[in-house]
């Protein structure tokens, strides 16, 4: 029995150090930004470039709605009202003409709503469409905006000898009229959906779960959604009109006061920084700080010069720091 135990005990020891080597080995293959903290906007628990990764797959609207909301997408980590669980997303689309403003809203209590973000879609011809998704400013800051974009190499040096060209990456608005969401929206017979749910009225397969940490949501949307290689940040509004028509409408709950929170956050994280900056100098002047804020170099140094000065008034000097030599 005592040596099936030490067995076990070996064995146990040696998958536990396995896992962590292997574990290891996994965080050494993430990208820096996992080691970060949280910007300390609230928009790091919603991700829109999943958002708009699904919207390209999803057929209609409410699918749309139904998959925003789902804890296997890994997009939503909302917790705006700060009661312990994620709240609940719900679509709405305000037609302008030949132009769509989808907006993602919560209800963050009976009498109030908080706009997320928003899908500004512009047709610009008959088979060609636009979009960019649209962070709000109460919740990831200004000029949050994200738009799918296609790469190629444009020839720029044609060198001369056995070497090719060189190239240059050049990216481009992607032409997103065939995605089957913008081919529901753009049907003669569509009627623009507004999601039916509102304040504690909700889907009744939807069941609120607690908010992850930062971290683990993050590691969620770096596994499952690859929207960086495929999402441009863009510092322009390319649907104009749709976006002024959309300000005009636009939902903002003043009880939250969200504006606030974050640059308290904020300012928070820059003087969280500042300290990480300065703990390398407190080791190094902790000595200094000591003796009156002077550096260690210089403590060593007049302890040296009054060390030798005592020791030369004795009549035993000594070159390497004054101290008193045998007699």
């Amino acid at each position: 029995m005592r040596i099936f135990l030490l067995l076990l005990t070996a064995s146990v020891g040696l998958y536990l150090q396995t896992v962590n080597l292997f574990a290891q080995g996994k965080l050494n293959e993430l990208p820096p930004e996992a080691f970060s903290d949280s910007t300390g906007w609230m928009g790091d628990n919603f991700s829109l470039e999943g958002a708009l990764e699904l919207f390209q797959k999803a057929k209609e609207l409410e699918e749309f709605e139904n998959r925003i909301n789902d804890p296997e997408s890994h997009i939503n980590n909302l917790d705006l009202n700060e009661d312990g669980v994620v709240d609940y997303v719900r679509v709405l689309d305000n037609q302008m003409g030949m132009e769509h403003a989808i907006v993602l809203q919560v209800p963050v209590n009976a009498n109030e709503t908080q706009d997320i973000a928003v899908i500004e879609i512009s047709k610009v011809s008959n088979d060609s469409a636009i979009v960019q998704i649209i962070g709000d400013q109460e919740v990831y800051g200004a000029n949050y905006i994200l738009e799918p974009t296609a790469e190629w190499d444009r020839a720029i040096n044609q060198s001369k000898g056995p070497c090719f060209a060189e190239y240059m990456p050049v990216r481009w608005v992607m032409n997103v009229w065939y995605w089957p969401c913008i081919q529901f929206i753009y049907r003669p017979q569509y009627k623009p959906w507004n999601s039916p749910y509102y304040w504690q009225h909700y889907p009744p397969y939807w069941k609120p779960w607690k908010k992850h940490h930062w971290h683990q949501h993050w590691w969620y949307c770096h596994q499952i959604h690859h929207g960086r290689q495929y999402f441009w940040k863009s510092q322009s509004i390319r649907c104009a009109s749709v976006h002024q028509g959309y300000l005009n409408r636009r939902a903002i709950a003043h009880s939250l006061r969200l504006q606030e929170r974050n640059q308290k956050k904020g300012l928070y994280r820059q003087q969280e920084i500042k300290e990480k900056g300065s703990q390398s100098k407190v080791g190094a002047n902790r000595d200094g700080q000591k003796h009156g804020g002077k550096s260690p170099k210089g403590n060593a140094s007049k302890k040296s010069n009054a060390g030798g000065q005592h020791g030369h008034a004795k009549g035993h000097s000594n070159p390497k720091g004054g101290k008193k030599g045998k007699p």
